[in-house]
């Protein structure tokens, strides 16, 4: 059979003055493919429903890497707006992807996770792992912050430049929130 496209299943952001963190979540629902070379447009509109400039975002779009069979995923980020501009809400859609064929679930898992306000900042704490004989170069680990409803308010990222095979780093991302 064909392979399914991504599934957009929850989307948001959170504002703290000039900087937006948005994230998606994202799940690929075949039993046989991954799939790579998907990306994301996003729109943002501020309270009176005039779009913002959003550059290389609303135009190109963000690339969304591989996500594996079943696996759901976290893609977050951000952006700067201009001094006085509040985002109203935002628009994400997902356009392509290549199936890749194969079962193979994700190698990496993330655990022991924490948050904190460290000066001011908040900050997710945790250890990521790898559980297979293959060292990773260069991960770009997503964080989503919730409210107590379950809604997406904010997002966060980090990069990790080295992951060893059968090995566990740990990792921190600061978040920026509504909150």
């Amino acid at each position: 059979p064909d392979a399914l496209p991504l599934k957009l299943t929850a989307q948001g952001f959170g504002q703290d003055g000039n900087w937006v963190g948005y994230a998606l979540l994202v799940s690929n629902e075949n039993t046989a493919y991954a799939i790579d070379e998907a990306n994301c447009i996003i729109n943002a509109y501020d309270a009176t429903g005039n779009k913002v400039d959003l550059g290389s975002l609303s135009e190109k779009g963000r690339y969304l890497g591989v996500v594996f069979p079943g696996q759901p995923r976290a893609y977050t980020d951000r952006f700067k707006v201009e001094d006085g501009v509040t985002i109203d809400k935002i628009e994400i859609s997902l356009n392509g992807g290549l199936p890749i064929a194969g079962d193979q679930p994700d190698p990496l898992k993330i655990d022991q996770v924490s948050f904190k306000t460290i000066y001011n900042q908040h900050r997710v704490i945790g250890v990521v792992s790898n559980s297979i004989d293959r060292a990773f170069d260069y991960i770009t680990l997503a964080a989503v912050g919730y409210n107590e409803a379950g809604e997406i308010i904010g997002s966060g990222f980090n990069y990790m430049e080295y992951l060893p095979a059968n090995g566990s780093v740990p990792f921190d991302a600061s978040l920026v929130t509504s909150a």
